[in-house]
């Protein structure tokens, strides 16, 4: 569909799956979208809009990324292929992108282990070496 040359991508976002729960969106003119902060790890936006509508962010769809709509976990659909949308109700809303890979927790519970075995190897090494001069 994005290559489709009577599609025009600049009023329609190409999703790849539905949306769940359906909802009717809509176009208004007169939303606000204001970025209050933007760091690699995490984005705060407030917004606010008469109409239900999609919240399409331009940055890399990426599984690592979650979302929150005023402290309510929420769902990133992908967007046009390799983009982000989030759908959100009418009203005013504080949306939250973070970004925690899946596999962060694992590597740090890998380098506690290890830190822990080396030094408990270094303290062995000392108790042996101590024993071993007294004898």
């Amino acid at each position: 569909m994005i290559f489709d040359e009577k599609l025009d991508l600049k009023d329609k976002i190409i999703l790849e799956e539905e949306i769940y729960p359906k909802a009717n969106f809509s176009k208004d003119e007169h939303a606000k979208v204001e970025i209050k902060v933007y760091t690699p790890n995490k984005i705060v936006i407030n917004t606010s809009a008469n109409e239900n509508m999609l919240l399409f962010i331009s940055d890399n769809y990426y599984p690592g990324w979650k979302v929150s709509v005023d402290g309510e976990s929420g769902k990133i659909y992908r967007a046009d292929y390799s983009f982000r949308a989030v759908p959100v109700m009418k009203g005013d809303h504080e949306i939250i992108f973070s970004y925690y890979p899946k596999y962060f927790d694992l590597g740090l519970k890998i380098s506690l282990i290890s830190l822990i075995l080396s030094v408990l190897l270094l303290i062995l090494t000392k108790l042996k070496r101590f024993f071993y001069v007294k004898k």
